[in-house]
């Protein structure tokens, strides 16, 4: 069993379909998520729109909580960002391409319990 009050590395890697968006990672409870990096890479041989949202739970990915939103990568380009976002339990972090299987999704960071907040 994991000791919930440990914080723990989150390290996650997704590839992109177009059809829907794509959980990349879900905040556990009791825990919050501390972003390091995000890294996105087109890897098709042509431009490729993404869409990248922090939902809340039981929320639907839109503009109004997008971290990207129709953000142009163009072939072999590559967006990294990393500001110490921090989201709350039940979060989940979603993306969603232009073409399927052309984006690839690195997404680092820390997730640990923070006393006082639930």
């Amino acid at each position: 069993m994991i000791d919930s009050a440990v914080p723990y590395r989150v390290s996650k890697f997704a590839v992109i379909n177009n059809a829907a968006f794509t959980v990349v990672h879900t905040v556990a409870p009791l825990r919050w998520l501390s972003v390091r990096l995000i890294h996105v890479v087109n890897v098709s041989g042509g431009p490729v729109t993404v869409n990248f949202c922090a939902v809340p739970p039981g929320g639907t990915p839109t503009a109004a909580n997008a971290l990207l939103w129709t953000y142009k990568l163009d072939a072999d380009q590559y967006l990294r960002f990393s500001d110490d976002d921090i989201f709350p339990p039940g979060y989940s972090l979603q993306c969603q391409a232009s073409a399927a299987n052309s984006i690839n999704v690195k997404l680092a960071g820390i997730e640990e319990y923070v006393l006082g907040f639930s």
